[in-house]
């Protein structure tokens, strides 16, 4: 499951970020953004039956691990870089449920803090602005 994230869904998400660098062909790019749109899409559905079919309550079993955080990280990152639309938290309620089980850790909370991450950062993530980000990591470089 590891390879699949990092070697297909993980890449997928990168190439949907900036399509015109993987396909700059315009008279069929709306051809392999669907396409693409699809795999994304297959690819948290993938992830969502094999939740159900072991059980869960996390991809490896009982308890959260590295998987877990790489999927939510994924799911943040199709919901909010340039992928509206492309897939849907709601189609994945099992993953939703992870999502929500990993963001009332301790250590994700303190994560979110010291990367200006506002709100619930998986299963309604709101993007990190560079301005807002440079103005704290500025501060934080000024404190004596």
């Amino acid at each position: 499951m590891a390879f699949f994230l990092s070697n297909t869904l993980h890449a997928d998400l990168r190439i949907s970020f900036k399509p015109h660098r993987y396909f700059p062909a315009k008279d069929q790019s709306g051809v392999f953004a669907a396409a693409l749109r699809k795999r994304i899409d297959s690819g948290f559905q993938l992830l969502e039956r094999e939740l159900v079919a072991t059980g869960g309550p996390f991809l490896l079993g009982p308890d959260p691990g590295c998987l877990d955080f790489y999927a939510a990280a994924c799911a943040r990152w199709a919901q909010i870089y340039g992928n509206c639309g492309r897939w849907e938290l709601d189609s994945s309620p099992g993953l939703r449920r992870i999502f929500e089980r990993l963001e009332c850790r301790p250590a994700v909370k303190r994560a979110c803090e010291m990367e200006l991450i506002a709100g619930a950062p998986f299963t309604k993530p709101v993007p990190v602005t560079l301005a807002r980000e440079q103005k704290h990591y500025v501060d934080r470089c000024n404190q004596p």
